[in-house]
């Protein structure tokens, strides 16, 4: 495990953190699988009144269609539950670190 010391007042050592950031191998290559079952780890949940319950994270396999039909979990038994979902936006971010 790395250590390094850099400040975000300062900018002390932030090239050093850019560069540590840039040899680290990519968890993905270019996207994942298209065609492979939606994989997709759940980062965050709010509710949204008049909506429900909104969910976001990223997806590493597969990809989220209008209507699809999709699987949560795994529950406490290692379960998984068939989930209906609405497709409401999508938001796309790339960085170049």
């Amino acid at each position: 495990m790395a250590w390094l010391q850099v400040s975000s007042v300062t900018g002390h050592n932030y090239d050093l953190l850019h560069t540590f950031l840039n040899l680290l191998p990519a968890n993905h290559d270019d996207g994942g699988n298209p065609e492979a079952p939606l994989e997709m780890p759940i980062h965050d949940t709010f509710s949204v009144p008049g909506c429900g319950t909104v969910i976001s994270g990223n997806v590493f396999d597969g990809k989220v269609e209008v209507d699809g039909k999709y699987m949560l979990g795994p529950n406490c038994f290692g379960d998984f539950e068939e989930a209906h979902a609405r497709v409401w936006c999508f938001e796309c971010l790339k960085l170049d670190l």
